[in-house]
């Protein structure tokens, strides 16, 4: 069974991604891991600090409230096994890596904050830290985004490594049964069309039938994102996957001031994997 982990801190953005977890729990089998980050503050001097860290077992009782609060809110039965996981730490992004590795995380959803949406999650140090590091998916819900099953899944690719994107990004949509549409933004140039011929083999010959390769001109004087933002308006999807490439332009979206122009996914869910094995 798969594993999903859902860090909240108690906030009305945490209840939100909560409700949607519930749900993606339920249409794809899972389980929920419910984890706090119990952070402890960094001295500034070489002075031990003192402070009354919140009781475990208060924090594991809150957290079992939220999720009573949440099931009721959907007015649904909870079907789904639930666990809870407090763990201590110093950095936030790095308690949500370790819980997702001691949990045996299949995937982690988190929640935006605020009303720039996605661009104050990948901008925000936090969430930009989990996605670069974080060694299962990360999945990135807006903060009043209500929950709806994906009829269209919307993968931005510079096709270089579009049969390794494909092992990751099919599984996800097989258990949606959504349809994934494969964003190919070409230069026209002959070593770009040569991609777009074998990503077109490669598409073909997948055992998922739903889906589809399209192509867009990269257009003069807009930066990709920019031309992702087009295409998003344009297409409509219900979800972005990205993928964590070290030397590529979807790479650079992540690690780069490129992030302060993601802006465009605000309203939808956003799922980052990391570099596909080779």
């Amino acid at each position: 069974m798969l594993r999903v982990l859902v860090p909240i801190d108690f906030s009305e953005g945490a209840a939100n991604t909560l409700r949607y977890a519930l749900q993606l729990a339920r249409i794809i089998s899972a389980e929920l891991v419910i984890f706090y980050g119990n952070i402890i503050p960094m001295p500034m001097t070489d002075m031990p600090v003192v402070t009354d860290m919140p009781d475990e077992d208060a924090i594991d009782k809150k957290m079992e409230e939220e999720v009573e609060k949440a099931i009721t809110s959907l007015k649904e039965k909870n079907e789904i096994k639930i666990s809870y996981l407090v763990k201590p730490g110093y950095s936030l992004d790095v308690a949500i890596n370790e819980a997702a590795e001691e949990s045996k995380a299949d995937l982690v959803v988190m929640g935006t904050h605020g009303a720039t949406g996605i661009r104050k999650v990948l901008i925000g140090s936090n969430t930009v830290s989990v996605i670069a590091t974080s060694k299962c998916p990360v999945l990135s819900v807006p903060e009043r985004y209500e929950f709806i099953q994906p009829r269209l899944i919307l993968v931005p690719s510079d096709l270089k490594f579009i049969e390794e994107e494909l092992l990751d990004a099919v599984p996800f949509a097989e258990l949606l049964g959504t349809t994934l549409e494969v964003l190919f933004f070409s230069d026209a140039t002959e070593d770009a069309m040569k991609r777009y011929d074998v990503a077109s083999k490669v598409i073909g010959e997948n055992s998922y039938k739903k889906i589809k390769l399209s192509i867009e001109g990269i257009q003069f004087g807009k930066t990709i994102a920019q031309d992702i933002e087009i295409a998003v308006k344009k297409k409509e999807p219900d979800m972005l996957i990205m993928f964590r490439h070290k030397h590529n332009w979807l790479g650079n979206l992540f690690l780069t001031s490129q992030t302060d122009q993601v802006a465009f996914a605000t309203k939808i869910p956003l799922l980052a994997f990391r570099e596909p094995e080779k």
